[in-house]
Parts: C-alpha cells; structure tokens; sequence
C-alpha cells in the first residue's frame, strides 16, 4: 500500500473480521487508489561507449543497447568514455556519465498519474532532468552512500567519489 496505515480500509473492504489471519488462497480487492503504483519503465535513448545492465535478482551484466528498456530493479555500469541517459514516458530523465554505477530502485506510476523515481548513485556521476510539477511530493530522489538528494523541477548533477563524499550542483531550479 502506498500508506500502510491504511490497512483498516482494505480489512473493512473485504470484510476481514481477523486481518492478523489471511490465509493462502484468500482473495483480497485493493482499491487501485490505495496501492504504490505501477513499474514505470525507462529507456535508453542515448548511449555512448561501453556500458552494461544488471536486471533485478541477477549477478550478471550484459551490454546495454540503444532503445533497450530499464526496469526497476536494475543496476547500470558505464566504463572510460562512456555515457548513457534514461528517459521516461513522462520526461523524466537521467545521463550516467564514465565510470558511474547506478541502480534504478524505484520507477513507479501512481494514482494521480504522478512518478516517483529513486536512483541509487554508488559511484560517478549523474545529471539528473526533473519536469516541473505541482503538489508537495517529491518525484526524483537520489541516494549516495553519504547523502539523499530529493527534487521537482530542477536539473541537478551529483557525484560520489572513492571515499563517498556527495556533491550536488543544482544547474537550474530548486533542490
């Protein structure tokens, strides 16, 4: 659910009397407007050089192509003179310059057709395009191994080096 709390709702729904005791087997209806939504899918739409995927659950990379489709839950490498960028169906975008490792943790469509991305920076660095949107809710965030970095609206670069210090520059808008 996108709020936990609202578990009382989903129990009253399907007229749990336990909701401790669901059983396998046991159909629940949930409200779509109650669920973290849909995988939202990227895609590469720019690649430079050498840079290889790692799907979710797999210790393998293989080359990453052209048009090929990132998923939530994968891992991208780029190599010495390399570079890549992401896009997604809503514009959202990012370009993983050389030598940077990212995983893609969360893509995700919501309710009000609204995406939350989270990007795990382990090295290198990313310049991340963020359309501008109304509401409170962050739509992009970027965790490093000393920092997060949550945005709307902006574009952003942020690096992490050999010894795990983050650097963010905001290039244009708020961060």
């Amino acid at each position: 659910l996108e709020n936990p709390r609202k578990w009382r709702e989903v129990a009253k729904r399907n007229r749990l009397k336990n909701p401790n005791l669901i059983y396998p087997g046991k159909v629940l209806h949930i409200p779509v407007s109650l669920l973290k939504g849909i995988p939202a899918e990227g895609l590469v739409n720019f690649l430079k050089g050498r840079a290889e995927i790692q799907a979710e659950g797999s210790k393998a990379w293989k080359p990453l192509l052209i048009r090929e489709r990132v998923r939530e839950g994968s891992r991208i490498k780029t190599y010495d003179n390399s570079s890549v960028e992401i896009t997604f169906e809503d514009g959202n975008s990012f370009i993983q310059s050389p030598n940077t490792t990212v995983g893609l943790a969360t893509a995700r469509k919501t309710k009000a057709h609204l995406a939350r991305y989270k990007l795990l920076l382990d090295l290198g660095k990313t310049i991340t395009r963020i359309k501008t949107a109304t509401g409170q809710e962050t739509r992009f965030e970027i965790t490093t191994p000393s920092s997060i970095c949550a945005a709307r609206g902006t574009v952003f670069r942020t690096s992490v080096d050999a010894d795990d210090v983050t650097r963010s520059e905001v290039l244009q808008g708020i961060v």
